[in-house]
């Protein structure tokens, strides 16, 4: 009812759940519309816990690796974190790997979306993306 309250309901529930993630020993790994309750004061509450996750410290620890090695621009950096973290074969060739993903990161930051965004007639807000490959 309240696009506000609504806004600040999706920003807590994107907090807590990544604070979860971080500082517990598991998180809810099922989180989707279904599963938040947005409360009258404006609480989130969490519902269905019937799957849930843990991140290991080797996983956790490669996370940051690629966090870093993305703010730096760091390909290979960033190719090595993923291997740490068990997203390829044992036996990978990093240079290659690390150069692979820079043209696929090139190519994504060269995409010129199309934006498209009306009013309707009922007052509502109707938008619609296209990207040319």
């Amino acid at each position: 009812k309240d696009p506000e309250m609504a806004q600040k309901a999706i920003i807590s529930a994107l907090n807590i759940w990544t604070t979860s993630v971080m500082k517990m020993p598991w998180f809810h790994a099922d989180v989707h519309a279904g599963n938040l309750l947005l409360l009258d004061d404006g609480r989130v509450g969490f519902i269905d816990f019937g799957i849930v996750g843990r991140v290991s410290e080797k996983t956790f620890k490669a996370v940051n690796e690629l966090s870093v090695a993305l703010s730096l621009g760091d390909y290979r950096g960033m190719a090595q974190a993923l291997c740490n973290m068990g997203a390829t074969d044992d036996k990978i060739d990093i240079d290659k790997f690390g150069h692979d993903l820079e043209l696929v990161m090139r190519r994504i930051a060269s995409v010129q979306p199309d934006m498209t965004i009306a009013e309707m007639q009922d007052g509502s807000v109707a938008g619609s993306l296209d990207f040319d490959e």
